[in-house]
This record gives C-alpha cells, structure tokens and sequence, in this order.
C-alpha cells in the first residue's frame, strides 16, 4: 500500500485534429475499471494536430567529389548537405548512394550509410560522406542520395539527384601488409620481423622502393617517424606479393618505465603512398 510508479505511458492519439479530454484510468483487465469502483479518474486537456504528410527533401553541394577514384577503394567525400524535409533527421536518416555503369545499369545499390542524424529543418551541415567504389576498374555514374531507413529513399518520393562521373581505376600506389598482430621486445633488443606485402597498385616497385614504419605513442602521438628502410628484394609487379624480414627497430627503455607504442607499416617518401594505400597495419611493442 502507498507505493507508486512511473510509468512511459502508451496512448493512441485520435486521426483528426482538436481538442480532446484525455481521462488516466486504472483497469482489472477482464474485472473492472477502477473509476467504475468509484476512483477517481485524472483528467487533462490535450490538443491534438492534424496529421501531416512527410515532405522529403534535401540538397547537397557536390563540388567536391573527386573525378576519379582506385578500385574497391573506401574514400572520405566531403559534402554539404541542407534538410530541405518537413522534419528534423533523426537517426533513421542516413546519405548513401548509387552507382551505375556506362549503360545506366544498377552496379551498386545500397551504399555504406553516413548519418545525418540532428539536422534541423532547413540547416545545413558539412558531411564527410563515406563511398566504396566498385571492384571492376571503368567510368561510372555516382549518384548521391538520402534514405529514411526503413520507409524510402528520398529520390523515390520525389528527390531530384545529381549524376558525378568518376572514373574507377587501380591507384599507381597501392599495397596491403600481413604483419604479426603483436610484438613484444625486451628492453635494447632488434629484431627480423616477416612481413609480407602484396603490390595493389599500377605501379612495379623497383629502387627506391622500400618498407619503412612508423612509430607512435597510444596517444597518437609520433615518436619516430622516419623508421629504418628494408630493401624489396627484387621487384615487385602489380598484384604479385612478397614477403621479407623487416629491419625492425630497438625497443627503448626509461628508467624503470615501460609503455605501449605502435608501429605502422609501409612507408614510402611520397605521401601519396600513405593517401592511397588500401590498408594499414599496426604492431604493438613495450619500451
């Protein structure tokens, strides 16, 4: 006796628009309602709007979406996207796309979603839109678009999209690492680390080609940047691999100290090779 509880209350609202008595009443599902007991009900106006019909609209500023892209490749675009809808986008609204090839057929569908979620009516917001290109190189067709998950895509209820040509082809550089997940040194020591490397770009990798690494704190923050070059072999064509000992480096040690630092794999000089690269690995090592 005398407990009491807060409740999310579920309530139907009436279809047409007014001005409604809304009276809270307990029931005995299948026994009674407890204003049939003599309980008082707790009564409260309520005004009740008129259905509106979703509007879905939106415009984006697609100036800056590249021309060409590398095969397969996962490439941050950096949009302008204005709420142009009746409503305020929540978290069912996300920017996808569509890609189609040189004779209008559908290549690629549902593209990877990037939220949109807290853009308010009329606001308008830099997106930085993520896109997978197709897996086959060639010219194609991107089309930007916005999709209420679940309910439509805004082109399909009515939403006019801009058509970007992008040329898909494989990158002059390019490369992707198989690398053990972990290292752990002792203080002062070097290593040989296997590390194999499989050329994804249209480049052949001959002098001055080499595998490097960098070194970071967990922050993120670098502690050695430029690390010790490891020669290829010989060289390396496109899409073939190969795997050599990587010069590694001496773990460091501070005082009594020791911490966590990662080390990326390639590098190159050129920080197109960085930009472009399809995957990066990391190791970690104590010092």
């Amino acid at each position: 006796m005398g407990s009491a509880v807060t409740l999310q209350a579920a309530v139907a609202f009436p279809a047409t628009g007014g001005t409604y008595l809304l009276r809270w009443d307990m029931v005995q599902d299948g026994v009674a309602w407890f204003s049939g007991k003599g309980v008082a009900t707790s009564d409260q106006r309520v005004s009740v709007s008129a259905a509106k019909a979703a509007f879905y609209g939106g415009s984006m500023d697609l100036s800056r979406v590249p021309t060409s892209l590398g095969v397969g490749q996962i490439a941050t675009v950096p949009l302008r996207v204005q709420n142009l809808s009746n409503f305020d986008f929540d978290s069912s609204i996300n920017l996808s796309y569509h890609w189609y090839d040189g004779t209008g057929n559908v290549v690629t569908w549902d593209g990877l979603r990037t939220p949109l979620a807290g853009i308010r009516i009329n606001e308008v917001r830099a997106i930085d839109a993520t896109v997978q290109t197709p897996a086959a190189t060639g010219t194609y067709t991107l089309r930007l678009d916005i999709v209420r998950e679940g309910v439509t895509w805004f082109s399909g209820a009515g939403m006019q999209l801009a058509a970007n040509t992008v040329i898909v082809q494989v990158p002059p550089y390019g490369a992707t690492y198989v690398v053990p997940p972990t290292l752990t040194l002792s203080a002062g020591a070097a290593s040989m680390i296997p590390v194999t490397i499989t050329n994804t770009g249209s480049l052949s990798w001959d002098a001055p080609f080499n595998l490097a690494y960098h070194i970071y704190y967990q922050s993120g923050a670098v502690l050695v940047w430029e690390g010790v070059r490891t020669d290829m072999p010989a060289s390396v064509a496109p899409g073939q691999s190969v795997t050599i000992d990587a010069v590694s480096f001496a773990t460091i040690r501070t005082g009594n100290r020791q911490h966590d630092v990662y080390a990326q794999l390639p590098n190159r000089d050129d920080g197109d090779f960085t930009r472009l690269e399809i995957e990066n690995k990391f190791m970690m090592f104590e010092w």
